[in-house]
């Protein structure tokens, strides 16, 4: 089961955002490296079955290089996360899930370094996933991925990093950030925001780009999301862009108005139905040096812990 939401931010139970599967292994082809995933439909904690936005977002990297009139979304993708900036870079995701897709993505596009992150629950499945696509990727046929790209060298690590645990999130933003991190459905939930922003500050770099992409449920959980990240009467640590949504989505019509930080978009992309009911949301942070001075506050509570 998976956790849905009406308009209000009220709480339903249901598969609308699971991969409906008749088993509990999932025969995956991700950009010409096929292996199967082991996931757990019946099982409530949210990591243990794939969710569609991740589905779609490491396609989209995979695929999404240029922009083409056959598909008209592949140019929404920003440059940081095509193949030439992915190149040589870091990556983590965030909430990775029992499969990482959209992290395995970034690892086959060319980040030499990539990290994949979730609650303890669901790391056995992701690590199990990731042998299984490691191996298949180094039996992919040359040319799949480019040469010292981590699907080829295994250089994928699987992390624990609960948004609850300050000490494990502490952890993180002593280490050296990351230039790529990318979460699938991480804002679902309007009261893990802070803990989702305080992650986010603690794994990026500096000059990090981040992308989000979510299903839409809630306008009240994508306006709070928005306004804990980026709001200006907020903490305000980030620019948000909000690069693809539905703008044709008539059950949450408001959003049509709205694009970077509360300003009105242009309605200039007429989205496929693949991308219905999505926001890709492209973060940068808004100050770099106030980007060092957070993450080492974050940080601070090692040397506490410790005296």
């Amino acid at each position: 089961m998976m956790l849905n939401f009406c308009d209000e931010g009220e709480v339903k139970w249901s598969f609308d955002t699971a991969v409906k599967d008749d088993g509990d292994m999932l025969e995956y082809n991700l950009g010409g490296v096929k292996f199967q995933i082991a996931q757990d439909p019946g099982n409530l904690v949210v990591g243990a079955s794939i969710w569609r936005s991740g589905q779609i977002l490491a396609q989209r990297i995979i695929t999404g290089t240029e922009n083409t009139s056959e598909d008209e979304t592949a140019g929404m993708l920003p440059v940081e996360f095509r193949a030439a900036g992915l190149a040589g870079r870091s990556g983590l995701e965030l909430g990775a899930g029992c499969a990482g897709l959209v992290g395995l993505a970034l690892a086959m596009r060319g980040c030499t370094r990539v990290v994949l992150t979730d609650q303890a629950e669901v790391l056995p499945m992701l690590r199990e996933n990731v042998r299984r696509f490691l191996i298949a990727a180094a039996a992919a046929p040359d040319g799949t991925m480019p040469a010292g790209c981590a699907a080829l060298t295994g250089a994928i690590v699987v992390r624990e990093l609960d948004w609850l645990n300050a000490y494990q999130v502490a952890e993180a933003a002593a280490a050296e950030g990351f230039d790529r991190v990318v979460c699938a459905d991480g804002t679902y939930a309007e009261s893990l925001h802070l803990a989702f922003l305080a992650s986010t500050s603690a794994t990026s770099a500096s000059d990090a780009a981040i992308l989000f992409m979510s299903d839409m449920r809630s306008s009240r959980e994508h306006f709070a999301f928005r306004n804990c990240f980026g709001g200006e009467d907020a903490l305000g640590r980030f620019i948000v862009k909000v690069l693809i949504q539905n703008l044709q989505n008539s059950r949450f019509p408001n959003l049509n108005k709205m694009g970077e930080t509360g300003e009105r978009i242009d309605d200039r992309l007429s989205l496929s139905a693949g991308w219905s009911d999505q926001k890709l949301m492209l973060l940068h942070w808004r100050n770099r040096e106030e980007a060092v001075k957070v993450r080492l506050g974050l940080s601070e509570i090692l040397t506490t812990s410790t005296c």
